[in-house]
């Protein structure tokens, strides 16, 4: 739709067709079909509310949950967001029209994106104060080079596979979901056992303490 909306012309560089892909989809669309009430709002605006609630929302949430459930908490809100995210996005994505469809996503992205504050303490909880900013360093490369880098890369090979098909694309990385709910059960197992060997961790390494 883009490539012919644009007279079959599309930029080179990979971040301004994101750009124009959101703007599409956020904003150019609604105007043409003049979906009530979205009008109002920006581009920016929509991305910012999509993308900025949920988590000032999930940092407290996580802290309370850690009050009432010292460690596990914090794994037990990361799980519900990434294992219950997939099974609203396809929820999301078989909307019948462009107003169910935006009112499905508040949804889906206040769930999606709620794990973001209980995974950041949970991985500054299991190392030396010390070693917060080296964490957060590989965190966010490999986030960067897996999540940014290769996610896109493969919805577009598996939009290309099934004729165009981006919904299907889409939907079709969801089953990382898999292999991180297992992950985020065995890390409820031991979190709190980690936490307690973190000092005798760091002396092994070689790390004064």
């Amino acid at each position: 739709a883009l490539y012919r909306d644009r007279q079959r012309w599309l930029p080179e560089n990979r971040m301004e067709l994101y750009k124009i892909v959101l703007e599409m989809l956020l904003d150019r669309r609604d105007l043409e079909q003049d979906v009530p009430g979205i009008q109002d709002l920006s581009c920016a605006s929509k991305l910012l509310l999509l993308g900025d609630i949920a988590p000032m929302i999930a940092g407290p949430l996580a802290d309370w949950f850690d009050k009432k459930m010292p460690s596990r908490g914090r794994v037990y809100l990361t799980l519900f967001a990434l294992g219950l995210s997939p099974v609203v996005g396809i929820w999301t994505y078989h909307a019948a029209d462009t107003s169910g469809f935006y009112t499905r996503f508040v949804l889906y992205s206040l769930i999606l994106t709620c794990w973001i504050p209980p995974l950041y303490s949970l991985m500054y909880s299991l190392v030396l104060p010390r070693m917060r900013g080296i964490t957060s360093s590989m965190y966010l490369i490999i986030s960067t080079i897996f999540g940014l880098g290769i996610g896109p890369y493969l919805v577009g090979m598996v939009s290309d596979a099934t004729g165009g098909d981006l919904r299907t694309a889409i939907l079709s990385v969801n089953w990382v979901a898999i292999p991180i709910v297992i992950l985020l059960l065995v890390l409820a197992i031991r979190v709190r056992k980690d936490e307690g060997l973190m000092l005798e961790r760091a002396r092994s390494a070689g790390q004064p303490v």
